[in-house]
Parts: structure tokens; C-alpha cells; sequence
């Protein structure tokens, strides 16, 4: 019996009224009720499941949905309200499915072409994305939503200039979207033009105040600015407690056993268990863990699986998705499996679960500094793990965790891939010129930087520069900055911007420069490791804490201390002066490797027992702490 005539019929008119007007509870009480009598009309099937969906509850607005999908195969609404509930579970091949049998039954309705553009980003078909938003722009006027879609889509491919305008676009098409506000934010940060990024992603916050994802990337952007000393940084961090975190209830006793010497159970919490220098740097560690002295268990805020997420499975023990879970209930299933040391690894970067930590779910919790180096800023986490080179003596004040660790080693290891190539000898040899090259991302790249490399290239006749990442290799950004040299004298013709793909391509254009440029005041690191171990030396500034010494702990780590300059000018003149001795540099370049192979940053096992130690005497320090009424 169709809708219109079944004798329930107003009252499902009542439901979608409630619903349409934000009376949640008022139109779950009623969608149960008329659940008990009609439990197979569409309609209340998928009002049910978008109240199910609305409250978290994605497994149950999926199942809900699919029933609803199956009595009225032809609404498309329904399909497309079962797509957002599995992409908001994580099943995004699941969705993307859905999406294309929702348009094999509505092809014009525009917005399942946005929605189904928004599952191929978080797979990372960047592409196909913006190929779905255009031909949704076909369909029917632009709207803000479908703007941050492209925009998403472009910044993706590195097309920064692009994207900037699509967000731009979305914004004066809905002013008061904080998402938008947020992404072109960040995308002014890649440009380097950060008091706009700021200004817009406080915007953003000043919408929605609760928007921590949105706080996150304004202090994670604040670690790149020139302008701004570490005291002043770390107070904006501090904040982030205050606004999104006071709230967290204070723990219940913990049920963990306080044994020092027992097997631990280790909690590790990323959103980069995926194709990301997170996992690269991890999976070592992981296959070094004592497993009769520290049960692994990852919790992974991972979108889209790939391979390497398959090897992170394969080295854990327990394997635990986080999409879809809310804070609260994040914290109460690491809670239940009894982790005793939970350890961040995200930060303030995208897809953290810092307020999960909030909440206190293990006795000892901390962050490692490896994805993302800066402190978290929350008093929640007991310790921040670096080493005396990140985290100097004195400066504990700036980080908001309760200590700092340092190791008595470098705190990071890499296991080089097998592809990668042999070091080559200095290009200016046979060249008869220096190349200077930088392989990280733009948003380092600020006034300062691009004005003591200038210095360098205008006092070296015939140097020039590489600039290697996605945007560089995209025209209108690649203009953008070769405008910003041009202002201090180097003309366009002085820099080779590309972008290199894939990796095996990146990894032999280290061949093509004679030495690596760190910038600052936030440094390099996996180009800064990969350059050396392709024989490149890397030339840095020691600046503010931490980030701002990820270049001094990895040179520091292989005897490269007069690679470590502390100021501008003396950047310049070491820059000019190791340019102009092309033998030191070839007998340099040919040590770099051995040196780095016979190095504590090539000794995963090392570093894996000095986790574990500190692990272990936290451990025995919070057992020594506990009451009583645990022994």
C-alpha cells in the first residue's frame, strides 16, 4: 500500500516534520512507535536510520538504510543516505558502490555526484573526484558544498591556486560554512600567506566554536610561522584544552593490574596507518616489539586500506578501527581492552584523536613525537618522547604534557626501501654548477627561507634551485613562487620546480642536486632522512623547539654538527662555502650512506628498546602511584 494511503499516513507527515525541524527525540520516539506497527515503510526506515546516523550510530543508519533501499529501490535519497552512513563507517568502497547504483536510479540529481566525489578523496582518487564535481556542476547551479569538494580535490593534486579559488567561491556562496573557512585556510598556510590562514581558520572557529578538528589545524599551521617564538606558540596549544577538553569526566579507578614487570599492553593511536611517513617510520618499530614483554594493539582512524595498512595488521596484534567512533566511545573500548600505555602518534594533525585522550582511558598515556613533532598541548598526556636535541634542557615549559622523555638515542630510525638507487656523485662535477634542491612541502616555504636562498643563489653565479613536491609541479602555483624569488633577483630561469612521480623518480632526482636546503623554522624530516641516505648533505638551522630542531637531531645523529647553523647568516655562509669546495663534497657525499647505515638512525632494534624501556619505568612509576585498593 503506498505511503499516501496507509492509515499511519499523518503520522509519518508528523515524523518528517519533526525531523526536517531538528526534533530528534520527539522523531525517535515516534519513528519506534510507528516502527512496532509498519516496520517495512521506507519512509520510517530511513528516517530511523538518518536519527541513527545523526547520533553516531552508523552501523545501525546502515542497517536501517539498506532496509529502507530495499522496500523503494528507486529513491535515490535513501541510496545516498545509506552512502554517508558507510563512508561515515569506513567502508568506502561500500559507499562508493551504493553512490553509483543511487545515480543509476537518479543520474541527475547533483548532489549524489558531490557525495560520491567526496568518497573517491578519501580514496585518494583525486582525480576522479574532480572529474564527478564538474560534471555535477552540469546539473545544476554551484553551491558551497560542491566548491569544497573541487577544492578538496584540487589541493589533492597539488593544484594549490585552483583550489584556493574554488574555496574562495564556496564561501561567498555560504559565508558562514566553517569547513570552507578551515581548507582555504590551509591551503593561504601552503602558500605561505599565513596571517590570512589564521584569520580565516579563527573564522572558522568562531562558527562553530566546538569545531576541534578545525582547532587543530590552526595550531598545527602556527608551528610554520616565522613571526611567532615558542612561548607564544605554546600558549595558543594550552588553549586547546581549555575550549575542547576541561569537559572530559575524570577517570574511574583503572582495573589494569599494577605489576612492574608484567606484559604491558600498548595502545597506538593514527590516523596514518596507511602509504604516509607515519607508518613507514613504525613499521620497524612494531617488528622490533619484545612480543612476550608488550602486547601491540594499533587504533587506526584509516579511512581508505591500502597495503601498508595490511602490514600494520600483520605486526600488531590487535587491529582496531576508529572511524565512526565518537571520542567518548573510543575511550571506552581502549578502556575495556585494558591498554596500560596508550601513545599518540598524530598530534594536532588531520584525523587525531586527542580528545579521546581526554578522557583518560589508560593509566599511562603519551605522545611520540614522530607524526607530527610539536606538543599536543594537553595535560591529559603524561609525557612527550623525544630527545635532547628536539626537547633541549629548559624548555619544558613549552609543551603541555607532564614531562618530557628524552632518549639517550636519536628517537627515530629508518629502514631504507630496497628500490632505493645508489648515491651519485656531486651533479656540479660534471655540470659545472651547484643545484641546490628542496623535496618537502610549500608550506615551509616563508618569506625568510626564500630570502637566505636567494642570498645563496645570487653570491653563487650559475647555482640554481629545485623545488620537488606536488605543487611546484603544477603551473600556477609553481608561477607563484617563482614570483616570490623574482622579488629578491632570481629570475625564473634559476629554478627547476617539479614535481616527481612516482617515488622511484623522486628518490633518482637526489642525483640532480648537490646539497639539500632545510627550512625554518620548521624543519624538514623524512626528505632531510632521505636526502642523506641518497648521499645528500643537508644543510639547517637550529630554531625553537621541536620542530624547529628536526634537522639538528637527524645530522646530529651522524657526527654532521657543522652541518647545524644558528643563525640566517650563518645558514648563507655555510650554504656558500660547502658550494664552493666540490671535492669536500664529493668525499662527503661518498661517506654519507656507510656513515648513516652504521648510525643510530638506521637501528630500528635499538630504537625499539629504548621505547620499551621508557615505557616500562613509566609503567613502574604509575605503579608505584596507584591506590591501594589496586594491590
Amino acid at each position: 500500500m503506498p505511503a499516501a494511503e496507509h492509515p499511519i499516513a499523518s503520522e509519518i507527515d508528523r515524523l518528517r516534520q519533526l525531523y526536517l525541524a531538528g526534533a530528534l527525540d520527539e522523531a525517535l520516539a515516534l519513528a519506534q512507535a510507528l516502527s512496532l506497527r509498519a516496520p517495512d515503510i521506507p519512509e520510517i526506515l530511513n528516517i530511523r536510520g538518518m536519527l541513527a546516523y545523526r547520533r553516531g550510530a552508523f552501523a545501525e543508519a546502515a542497517a536501517l538504510l539498506r532496509a529502507a533501499a530495499a522496500a523503494s529501490p528507486n529513491d535515490g535519497a535513501v541510496w545516498a543516505n545509506l552512502g554517508a552512513a558507510l563512508r561515515a563507517q569506513g567502508d568506502l568502497a561500500g559507499a562508493e558502490a551504493v553512490y553509483d547504483q543511487a545515480l543509476q536510479v537518479a543520474p541527475d540529481v547533483q548532489a549524489l555526484h558531490g557525495n560520491l566525489a567526496n568518497v573517491l578523496i578519501d580514496q585518494h582518487k583525486a582525480a576522479a573526484a574532480e572529474a564527478r564535481v564538474l560534471e555535477a556542476l552540469k546539473l545544476g547551479p554551484r553551491t558551497a558544498n560542491l566548491m569544497t569538494t573541487l577544492g578538496l580535490a584540487l589541493s589533492h593534486q597539488g593544484r594549490l591556486v585552483e583550489a584556493e579559488k574554488a574555496f574562495r567561491e564556496a564561501l561567498e556562496l555560504n559565508p558562514a560554512d566553517y569547513d570552507a573557512c578551515r581548507n582555504l585556510g590551509s591551503i593561504l598556510a601552503g602558500l605561505a600567506q599565513f596571517d590570512e590562514a589564521e584569520g580565516l581558520q579563527r573564522r572558522a572557529l568562531a562558527l562553530r566554536p566546538d569545531y576541534a578538528a578545525g582547532h587543530s589545524s590552526l595550531l598545527f599551521g602556527m608551528n610554520y610561522r616565522p613571526d611567532l617564538t615558542a612561548e607564544q606558540i605554546a600558549g595558543h596549544y594550552r588553549r586547546f584544552e581549555a575550549q575542547h577538553a576541561r569537559g572530559a569526566p575524570p577517570p574511574s579507578p583503572y582495573a589494569n593490574l599494577p605489576e612492574p614487570v608484567r606484559r604491558l599492553r600498548v595502545g597506538y593511536v593514527s590516523p596514518d596507518f596507511t602509504d604516509h611517513v607515519v607508518a613507514m617510520f613504525m613499521l620497524p618499530i612494531l617488528a622490533a616489539h619484545d612480543k612476550s614483554r608488550f602486547e601491540i594493539t594499533c587504533y587506526a582512524e584509516v579511512r581508505h586500506q591500502d597495503g601498508t595498512s595490511a602490514k600494520v595488521q600483520a605486526l600488531a596484534d590487535r587491529w582496531v578501527s576508529t572511524v565512526g567512533l565518537s571520542d567518548q566511545a573510543l575511550a571506552e573500548r581502549i578502556r575495556a581492552d585494558g591498554i596500560d600505555i596508550l601513545v599518540d602518534l598524530a598530534g594536532h594533525t588531520t584525523g587525531n584523536r586527542l580528545l579521546a585522550f581526554a578522557h583518560r582511558p589508560a593509566p599511562v598515556q603519551l605522545t611520540y613525537f614522530i607524526g607530527h613533532g610539536m606538543t599536543t598541548g594537553l595535560s591529559a598526556i603524561d609525557a612527550f618522547i623525544g630527545d635532547s636535541r628536539l626537547a633541549p634542557p629548559g624548555c619544558e615549559a613549552l609543551f603541555g604534557e607532564r614531562r618530557v622523555i628524552r632518549l639517550g638515542r636519536a628517537p627515530l630510525a629508518y629502514v631504507a626501501p630496497p628500490a632505493m638507487p645508489e648515491p651519485q656523485p656531486p651533479p656540479a662535477l660534471s655540470k659545472g654548477f651547484v643545484t641546490f634542491g628542496y623535496f618537502g612541502r610549500s608550506i615551509r616555504l616563508n618569506e625568510g627561507v626564500i630570502r637566505a636562498w636567494s642570498v645563496m643563489l645570487n653570491r653563487l653565479p650559475g647555482s640554481r634551485l629545485m623545488l620537488n613536491n606536488a605543487p611546484f609541479g603544477d603551473p600556477q602555483t609553481a608561477a607563484l613562487f617563482a614570483q616570490r624569488f623574482a622579488r629578491y633577483g632570481v629570475p625564473a630561469g634559476r629554478l627547476d620546480l617539479v614535481n616527481t612521480r612516482p617515488q622511484s623518480r623522486t628518490w633518482a632526482a637526489y642525483g640532480e642536486i648537490d646539497i639539500a636546503l632545510d627550512p625554518f623554522p620548521h624543519n624538514a624530516g623524512t626528505t632531510t632522512i632521505e636526502a642523506l641516505w641518497m648521499g645528500v648533505p643537508v644543510l639547517t638551522l637550529a630554531d625553537r623547539p621541536s620542530v624547529g630542531r628536526l634537522g639538528a637531531m637527524i645530522l646530529g645523529a651522524l657526527g654532521l654538527d657543522d652541518w647545524i647553523t644558528a643563525s640566517p647568516e650563518d645558514y648563507v655562509a655555510k650554504g656558500l662555502a660547502a658550494a664552493g669546495d666540490l671535492n669536500a663534497l664529493a668525499k662527503l657525499r661518498g661517506e654519507l650512506r656507510p656513515r648513516f647505515a652504521a648510525s643510530p638512525l638506521a637501528d630500528p632494534a635499538g630504537l625499539t628498546r629504548s621505547l620499551e624501556e621508557a615505557y616500562r619505568q613509566l609503567w613502574r612509576d604509575w605503579c608505584e602511584a596507584a591506590p591501594a585498593s589496586h594491590a
